[in-house]
């Protein structure tokens, strides 16, 4: 029943607000090296004190 609901709203909103829905599907490649820097993915975050 959720999938059904999903499904239904999806369908819904491309009629209703069709440019609230991505055009196309994208795949981002990992962070060469593992995970990027705190500020990198969060630049309005305070340091924390390990970074200060």
């Amino acid at each position: 029943m959720q999938t059904q609901l999903r499904e239904h709203v999806v369908t819904w909103l491309a009629g209703a607000y069709p440019e609230s829905l991505p055009r196309m599907r994208a795949y981002l490649e990992p962070y060469p090296g593992g995970e990027p820097p705190r500020d990198a993915t969060r630049p309005n975050m305070p340091p924390t004190e390990a970074t200060a």
